[in-house]
């Protein structure tokens, strides 16, 4: 089975609170890529089991959001979470770093290396995969990019 090419890069703060040793409770903030955003939605909602939501999408007409999350790992590495001796794309709530500062290190990455990603337009977000939200897809965008994208 062929790959498919990723075309949208998200960050999602989960919905849910783990427990910390010390007692507290604190949500994870993560990031990722996927061509299908309803479905990588509906994924991380059915294995939390409840409803999740993407806070922030960019959508790359020409797949270059494989390359901005490359280098957001490398920048990212030592804040990045550790589970069963892996580091993932979660950020660890040590780094205590909000959506924002994340979405911030995307669109530097966005900035230097001029990829061609644009942000979907606030209107659209949170991404939880609603029903009038089925048309946020790499065809619909591409038929009608202004409506969708700042």
């Amino acid at each position: 089975m062929a790959s498919r090419k990723k075309r949208f890069f998200y960050i999602i703060l989960t919905a849910h609170y783990f427990k910390q040793s010390d007692g507290t409770f604190v949500q994870r903030l993560g990031y990722g890529v996927t061509d299908v955003p309803g479905g990588r939605i509906r994924k991380y909602s059915n294995t939390a089991g409840g409803e999740q939501a993407f806070d922030i999408l960019w959508f790359s007409p020409t797949f270059k959001v494989e390359v901005l999350e490359d280098l957001l790992k490398e920048r990212v590495a030592s804040q990045t979470q550790k589970i069963n001796g892996e580091y993932v794309e979660w950020i660890s709530t040590s780094a205590n770093m909000s959506v924002q500062s994340l979405a911030n290190q995307v669109e530097d990455i966005i900035k230097e290396l001029k990829l061609d990603a644009r942000r979907v337009k606030s209107e659209y977000l949170p991404f939880n995969d609603s029903e009038w939200q089925k048309e946020i897809n790499h065809e619909d965008i591409n038929l009608n990019p202004n409506k969708y994208l700042d």
